[in-house]
């Protein structure tokens, strides 16, 4: 993640935010290689990879909001994208356990990779966000 933290610095592309939303849908790949049960070496370049795409969206979505949102505003957004950034992880950790105890933590693991791959891509789907260019290329 700092890898990449850094690295966003000498990248300027024309649409940040679509080719950020498609790297968002690789922090997905880790629950799929647990799901598939395979070996540490697979689990650990799934997390890499992820590492480096979380670390590309961090930057490329706080850019985002910076350059799109009016300075009268920017805390009020932040603060709304944050709650509904994280108002879900209680629910996840409080149902984890449960549903990989029905079904198995591999399966649910699998499910949630795909899970967070579709619903990541989705908003690509909005022709305003898929056409979105940054002002600074």
């Amino acid at each position: 993640m700092l890898l990449m933290a850094v690295l966003m610095y000498r990248i300027t592309l024309k649409r940040l935010l679509p080719v950020a939303q498609t790297c968002a849908a690789l922090i997905g790949l880790p629950l799929i290689a647990l799901g598939l049960v395979t070996n540490v070496y697979w689990l650990a370049a799934a997390t890499f990879v992820a590492g480096l795409s979380s670390g590309f969206y961090s930057v490329a979505w706080d850019s985002t909001l910076q350059e799109q949102i009016p300075r009268n505003v920017i805390a009020r957004i932040s603060s709304y994208d944050n709650l509904g950034s994280f108002i879900a992880i209680p629910v996840g950790q409080l149902s984890a356990a449960p549903l990989a105890n029905a079904f198995g933590a591999p399966s649910v693991a699998l499910l949630g990779g795909f899970l967070w791959i579709t619903l990541t891509l989705c908003p690509l789907a909005v022709p305003s966000v898929r056409g979105m260019r940054s002002r600074s290329s």
